[in-house]
C-alpha cells in the first residue's frame, strides 16, 4: 500500500512521464526537503522509481509497475479536483458531453476556458454534430467548448498525423470518461514513453 507522500510524489510524474530531479518532485509534491528525500529513497527501495545521480543532482527515473494504473488515476483525480474548483461550468459541459456522446473516452483539453477548450470524444457511438448542437442550444452557444471526435483508429494514429497534437492529449488533458481505456491505449501499448 502506498503512502499519502508516495502517491504525492509518484502521481508528479503523470500525465507527461520523464525523469525528474528530486528537487522538481519535492516542489510539485509540496513536500518539505526531509519528507521528500525520505519518500524518494523509499520509493526507489521499493523499485518504484530508479535513482540517477548527475553530479549533485538527483534525477528519478518513473519504472512502470502493476501500481502505475493506480497512480494515474490519483493524478488525473487531483486535477479534475482542481478543475472543478475553478472552472465548475466547463467541467460540467465536458461530462455531459460525454454522457451524449456515449465515446469511448472523453478528454477535456487545455486551455481551460469556455470558449477556447476543446472537448475529444474518442470512438463515440452518437452523431457528434447533433451532440454539439444540442448542447449548445441547451446552453449560452458562444461558451460552449469546441467538440472534436475521433475513431478508434484515428486515435491510434494521432502520433504519426499530428504529433503536437499527441502531446497535448498525452501531456495536458484531464480524462473525463474512460480512464482505463486511455490508460491502456496511451500508455500501455505506448513505444513514446520508453516502455
Amino acid at each position: 500500500m502506498l503512502t499519502d507522500n508516495e502517491l504525492a510524489i509518484l502521481s508528479c510524474f503523470f500525465p507527461d512521464v520523464h525523469d525528474r530531479t528530486a528537487k522538481e518532485l519535492e516542489t510539485m509534491a509540496e513536500l518539505s526537503h526531509e519528507p521528500a528525500f525520505r519518500t524518494l529513497k523509499g520509493l526507489a527501495g521499493k523499485g518504484f522509481l530508479k535513482e540517477k545521480k548527475y553530479g549533485k543532482t538527483n534525477v528519478y527515473e518513473y519504472l512502470w509497475r502493476e501500481e502505475s494504473f493506480l497512480v494515474f488515476c490519483y493524478a488525473n483525480t487531483k486535477r479534475l479536483l482542481e478543475l472543478k474548483a475553478k472552472k465548475a461550468i466547463l467541467l460540467e459541459q465536458a461530462r455531459e458531453t460525454a454522457r451524449h456522446a456515449h465515446a469511448r473516452v472523453t478528454l477535456l483539453l487545455p486551455p481551460y476556458e469556455k470558449k477556447e477548450a476543446s472537448i475529444i470524444c474518442i470512438g463515440a457511438t452518437h452523431d457528434l454534430e447533433t451532440v454539439e448542437a444540442v448542447l449548445k442550444t441547451k446552453h449560452d452557444q458562444a461558451i460552449f467548448p469546441k467538440i472534436i471526435g475521433k475513431t478508434k483508429e484515428e486515435f491510434e494514429h494521432i502520433y504519426q498525423d499530428n504529433p503536437e497534437l499527441y502531446r497535448c492529449i498525452i501531456s495536458e488533458s484531464i480524462i473525463i470518461e474512460g480512464i482505463e481505456t486511455f490508460f491502456k491505449e496511451a500508455y500501455e501499448h505506448d513505444d513514446h514513453h520508453g516502455r
